[in-house]
């Protein structure tokens, strides 16, 4: 599927971008790192920790959902009038997300490393406590929910919406490297405090393939559905694998 570096016409306003900045830096830089200092003391065992995790998710659903409300009601109507054209792009990314997760599964599973065999699918905003896969077996109904539905919908608002779009509005080929190293401060920031390195620097590294594609498909619809809906596709799928192998 080739790309075009085509301006977008479809953006959030100002404020949209500013809050949704505001709350990224607090909930994917300031709340970890301080959720990490309150549970110091408390068990490692992370069938305790998990609903911190299950928490964090719904918080950030809930903020995106609020912060880009009239964005989304408005911009749905694209959707509505080009439903062919942003599902069966939606349905080619997701195919390429769940090629490209299943070969890392099994790249990582060969290799011994669970963080690169499960790093990049299902994706999530933020592995706080666990990975997502983690989250699924601790929490099943609540993991599946989030890992399902929440997180691509908070992915696509708060990194594509507030981050991708405003640059892909003016400077589409610049958009891809701003996002790429904006992505990555999260990641530094994790690796030089309470996370390991070495697994910051893997997950930013598999996961941001999966991000780029989402971006182009934000640009190729011009709209921000198309990436949420092949997002929520590609994380169904390989729950549904991750469920499959380890029933097996």
């Amino acid at each position: 599927m080739s790309m075009k570096l085509s301006y977008m016409t479809e953006c959030p306003e100002s404020a949209t971008i500013y809050k949704s900045a505001c709350y990224s830096a607090f909930a994917m830089v300031l709340l970890p790192y301080l959720l990490s200092w309150i549970t110091i003391d408390l068990p490692t065992d992370y069938s305790q920790r998990v609903w911190f995790d299950v928490a964090y998710h719904v918080l950030n659903f809930a903020a995106a959902a609020i912060i880009f409300f009239v964005f989304l009601r408005d911009y749905f109507l694209i959707v509505r009038i080009n439903t062919k054209k942003i599902l069966l792009t939606a349905l080619i990314g997701a195919a390429i997300m769940i090629a490209l997760g299943i070969t890392m599964w099994f790249v990582g599973a060969f290799l011994g490393n669970g963080v690169l065999a499960e790093g990049m699918l299902p994706i999530i905003e933020i592995e706080l406590f666990g990975m997502a896969s983690a989250l699924m077996i601790y929490q099943p109904v609540f993991g599946i929910l989030i890992v399902a539905v929440l997180t691509p919908f908070t992915i696509g608002c708060l990194l594509y919406g507030g981050v991708f779009a405003p640059l892909a509005n003016k400077w589409p080929g610049l958009a891809y490297v701003v996002f790429a190293v904006v992505l990555a401060i999260p990641r530094v920031i994790y690796a030089l405090t309470f996370w390991y390195w070495f697994d910051e620097m893997i997950l930013y590294l598999v996961q941001l393939p999966i991000h780029l594609i989402a971006c182009s498909l934000y640009q190729r619809t011009d709209s921000i559905w198309t990436p949420i809906f092949a997002l929520m596709a590609a994380n169904t799928a390989m729950c549904i694998f991750l469920c499959v192998f380890y029933l097996i």
